[in-house]
């Protein structure tokens, strides 16, 4: 699934609300250090004295650097997460802009003048340009391990030979489990998880959160469904797959499923 849409919802004060909660999700930063739980395969570890640098990500692969990555080149959506916790991205790849120029919600609050863009199209990761900017580590989301999000299976070890990747699930699995993840990594990463941008963004998200649930709780009938499509596909989510969504249906939101879902 490419991205996740609402269609049509009739109810005027749920647009501003979702568009909030959904940037809040996706600047994964937003949940404190106690919320979620230890990932599958291990959990990341903080810096190690001065000689060397590890983290164990959801694919159980321990990526080990003689210090730690000062240049981390990350997929949008894990871009958005890394920024919102204080490690900012030197390359970025996947959705960026939206067609008036600002930002698409997937890639957040990162600052895109600050930032070398490697493609923005699935399938599109420029190796020459991702090569060019000598990155320390590269950093992607995953809905089904050990697949990098808009990295190709075929064009991953090619990703693989310029710098280490690190993988964090986010399907399949409660959405501040994701966050805590990324937190853990954002640690790693010489983060102050402490600072007032990180307390500010867990504050946008308990309020946006808060907002969606009274709303929801207003509209007790009301129902949504979410998907991507093509000129010649649609794709319906289903809610299990998606943390984003089941966090929804935790606040109360009925969501539409596929009668047969295949994920």
């Amino acid at each position: 699934m490419l991205t996740h849409k609402l269609i049509p919802i009739r109810n005027s004060r749920l647009f501003p609300v979702l568009a909030l909660l959904l940037a809040a999700l996706i600047l994964a930063g937003c949940t404190n250090a106690s919320g979620g739980g230890a990932a599958p395969g291990g959990s990341g570890s903080s810096p190690e004295p001065a000689e060397s640098w590890s983290f164990v990500d959801d694919r159980g692969i321990t990526v080990t650097l003689p210090e730690r990555p000062t240049r981390v080149v990350a997929q949008s959506t894990a871009a958005a997460a890394l920024w919102s916790l204080g490690v900012e991205v030197v390359g970025v790849f996947g959705p960026q802009r939206l067609p008036d120029g600002s930002n698409d919600p997937t890639v957040g609050d990162v600052d895109l003048s600050r930032v070398t863009s490697l493609g923005e199209a699935w399938g599109e990761l420029d190796l020459e340009k991702l090569a060019a900017l000598k990155p320390d580590l590269i950093v992607s989301i995953m809905y089904t391990p050990p697949e990098l999000w808009y990295v190709l299976p075929d064009v991953e070890p090619q990703v693989r030979a310029i710098a280490p990747t690190v993988g964090i699930t986010v399907g399949q699995r409660s959405i501040k489990e994701a966050m805590q993840r990324f937190e853990e990594l954002a640690g790693a990463l010489g983060a102050d998880l402490n600072a007032p941008q990180v307390a500010a963004a867990r504050q946008r998200f308990e309020e946006a959160s808060e907002e969606l649930r009274a709303a929801l709780a207003e509209k007790p009938g009301l129902t949504a469904m979410f998907g991507a499509g093509s000129l010649e596909t649609l794709w319906v989510s289903n809610p299990p797959y998606y943390g984003d969504l089941s966090y929804f249906q935790e606040l109360g939101m009925q969501i539409l499923v596929p009668e047969n879902p295949e994920s």
